[in-house]
């Protein structure tokens, strides 16, 4: 893959201005043979897939992040999980392969995905202009739904309706759903189709337009219509700090403070509910490659294939890689002619990865339960299914 910039943003939506987050040493009374036992917890692993467990245990401990869970996909089938550490610090739950963390930014695939069941059965139309009444439904006010009017789904989905990104912030906390979108909207600053400008209020808006041509929640759509299909069966569309969910962790001292995915919502998004739709998910490595699975399956479901479509086909040059392109929730990029699919999730206490080549039938998914990106983790797995990091 190319360089990846890595975004981070203190919202649970990720992907906003990037700023530094300061790393937090391991603490000094680790034992030296940390990465050792480790890498020994792994059993009896071939070479190769030991190359992913040294290069995942070495960064977990140079981070010092809690907890890690990484699994690839290879010809349809998941053949490689490692999880490893704490669910939360300061506790004994362990990291397993079914561990749910928060992947931030992901969840744009996951809505963007939703619209396009839905727009498959007829319930909505990704290409149709969105109109205006549509929009003073969902809370906006007239003159900014006039701009809008001529907008598609498709073009929010892109991130070429016109908009700014306007981030959650506490004067949002307690408004109602319409005076969310309204603040998360803003006013459009370009014309739709005019220029790419990465807006997470353009998926805040999305979501609500789902809801109103529906009649039902954002959560609920994106359960029925992926989420269960799919087999994503720890993923969850709302913050839920039960069932196996890990915490998020920021940096304080030589170690870090744990926050549980409720009060990582309401401290990073404020409550803003409306805002779920552009990064509220929860889900382990296993969810996100079924996820990779179903939209690179030949004969998948019709949203996979007009997704794929989407994704192909797509001239819209941005996204976090440099001369990428970006559609449907996902970044994009063509190497040695095979289509390569990828979206960071960064929370600033959350970690996420996911990178898709349908071509080759091989994906790879990283979590993490603190802001680190684990690069060489990434690296060393794309080597393993036979992407070149420093060449693809």
């Amino acid at each position: 893959m190319p360089r990846r910039l890595v975004l981070l943003a203190a919202t649970i939506l990720a992907c906003g201005d990037p700023s530094p987050l300061a790393a937090a040493p391991a603490p000094a009374s680790a034992p030296v043979d940390a990465a050792h036992a480790c890498v020994a917890s792994a059993g009896a692993r071939s070479p190769a897939d030991l190359a992913i467990v040294r290069a995942a245990c070495s960064e977990q401990r140079s981070l010092g992040t809690p907890g890690i869970s990484i699994a690839l996909v290879e010809a349809g089938t998941i053949t490689f999980r490692f999880a490893r550490g704490v669910r939360c610090s300061g506790r004994a739950d362990a990291v397993g392969p079914d561990t749910a963390f928060r992947i931030g930014s992901l969840t744009k695939m996951l809505t963007a995905a939703t619209a396009f069941a839905l727009d498959a059965r007829g319930a909505v139309a990704l290409d149709r202009p969105i109109g205006a009444a549509a929009l003073t439904a969902v809370g906006l006010p007239a003159a900014v739904a006039d701009s809008l009017a001529g907008a598609t789904l498709r073009q929010l989905l892109d991130h070429r309706a016109g908009l700014d990104d306007h981030l959650p912030h506490e004067g949002l906390r307690g408004l109602d759903a319409g005076a969310q979108i309204t603040a998360l909207v803003g006013t459009p600053t370009a014309a739709p189709g005019e220029r790419w400008r990465y807006a997470n209020g353009g998926y805040a808006l999305v979501g609500a337009l789902l809801t109103h041509h529906t009649g039902a929640p954002w959560h609920a759509l994106l359960h029925a219509e992926i989420l269960g299909p799919v087999g994503m069966a720890h993923a969850r569309a709302q913050p839920d700090p039960g069932g196996g969910v890990a915490c998020g962790h920021l940096p304080q001292g030589d170690g870090w403070t744990a926050h549980d995915v409720r009060e990582d919502y309401d401290r990073f998004a404020f409550g803003v509910e409306a805002a779920a739709p552009a990064g509220a998910v929860t889900a382990n490595a296993e969810d996100l490659l079924r996820f990779a699975l179903a939209l690179a399956e030949p004969d998948g479901p019709a949203w996979a294939l007009r997704m794929r479509e989407a994704v192909t086909t797509s001239t819209t040059e941005g996204g976090a890689l440099p001369g990428g392109r970006y559609a449907a929730g996902l970044d994009v990029t063509t190497v040695g002619g095979a289509l390569v699919l990828r979206h960071t999730g960064s929370t600033g206490d959350f970690w996420a990865e996911l990178v898709i080549v349908p071509d080759r039938g091989v994906a790879v998914a990283v979590l993490g339960n603190a802001g680190k990106p684990l690069a060489a983790t990434m690296a060393a797995a794309l080597t393993r299914v036979g992407v070149d990091p420093r060449r693809d």
